[in-house]
């Protein structure tokens, strides 16, 4: 009597953050940062801007326009919030950040740190790549 065949393993279903995001266009990405701590540290978050009406949305373009360093397709789960913060730019004068757990093949996750409420020039943390470059 023969063995049969395994079947390939299923692909990686998209995390429900994956499925959120998808709705969103890919922010255009275009400088890295130098700093290592940048978006990898509460003190160092993406500057992502959006407040509450649209902080997720620009943490979901954001997400889509990173890519692994040799473009590698990155995956993202939310974590949750943390780390309040106070700050002229929200309604009740300080906010919280967002945290996101990011990877792709062959790479440990790490954490990123996003601040919906005040905006800067966003770059790509140090390790990885803007998308389709």
């Amino acid at each position: 009597m023969s063995e049969e065949p395994k079947p390939d393993p299923p692909a990686k279903a998209p995390t429900f953050a994956e499925r959120v995001g998808a709705q969103f266009e890919a922010m255009k990405l275009k400088k890295i940062s130098t700093d290592p701590a940048y978006g990898y540290s509460e003190e160092k978050p993406i500057p992502v801007g959006g407040g509450l009406g649209g902080g997720s949305r620009q943490v979901y373009r954001y997400l889509n326009g990173l890519a692994g360093p040799k473009g590698e397709k990155i995956r993202y789960s939310r974590i949750g919030s943390c780390c309040p913060f106070e700050t002229d730019e929200a309604m009740l004068g300080g906010g919280l950040l967002e945290i996101f757990e990011v990877w792709y093949e062959g790479a440990e996750p790490r954490h990123l740190y996003f601040n919906w409420y005040e905006r800067d020039d966003v770059l790509v943390p140090t390790g990885l790549a803007p998308r389709g470059q």
